[in-house]
């Protein structure tokens, strides 16, 4: 996730791994945006099209966090799943730079970063973006909706599902989560 992107980037990887897996996305061929990572080593980046996606689950410490109805430029030269989250993406999940630099202080008054490890072009994708053109006019805010997911009676075509979800219920049993916290489904 980039703190100072100026659009949301998936990469082409992450678009084609989710239409392997069946995922149902709105692809739109748009005029060519040229966007410049910051960075001595870093390269131009054309983005030709942009998905919106339907619902990505994130998963997090806390649980699931949903996302819908996200618009992302696509970075097609890059094959391995990689997704940048966008500023205003960032804000509207809560993110506030402040908080989040205030809380590093009281932690610790100098960190070092003397060994780092080279630059490579995913990292300079996740560098801030200079927007080159904005041609297509994206409403960042439309149709975007963070909720959490809808729990209930699964339906009978989710097998493979159930199953990493029974064997992830019984790992945290195991783990010594408590009984009384799984119902008689053997879910959470």
């Amino acid at each position: 996730m980039d703190l100072g992107a100026d659009l949301s980037l998936a990469s082409g990887g992450l678009v084609y791994a989710l239409l392997v897996a069946g995922a149902s996305l709105e692809i739109m061929v748009m005029g060519p945006m040229e966007l410049r990572p910051y960075g001595a080593d870093s390269q131009v980046i054309t983005v030709t099209k942009q998905v919106r996606l339907g619902i990505l689950e994130l998963k997090t410490a806390c649980g699931p966090l949903m996302l819908r109805g996200l618009r992302v430029g696509v970075d097609e030269t890059v094959a391995p799943v990689e997704l940048t989250l966008d500023l205003s993406v960032m804000q509207k999940l809560g993110y506030n730079e402040q908080t989040l630099l205030e809380n590093e202080r009281r932690q610790q008054a100098v960190w070092d970063f003397g060994v780092q490890p080279i630059t490579t072009p995913g990292v300079a994708m996740h560098r801030t973006l200079l927007m080159g053109e904005l041609s297509n006019g994206i409403d960042d805010d439309e149709g975007m909706a963070c909720a959490t997911p809808e729990l209930g009676n699964a339906p009978d075509d989710d097998g493979p599902v159930r199953i990493v979800l029974e064997a992830k219920v019984a790992e945290a049993t195991t783990a010594g989560m408590p009984t009384a916290a799984v119902d008689s489904s053997g879910t959470c």
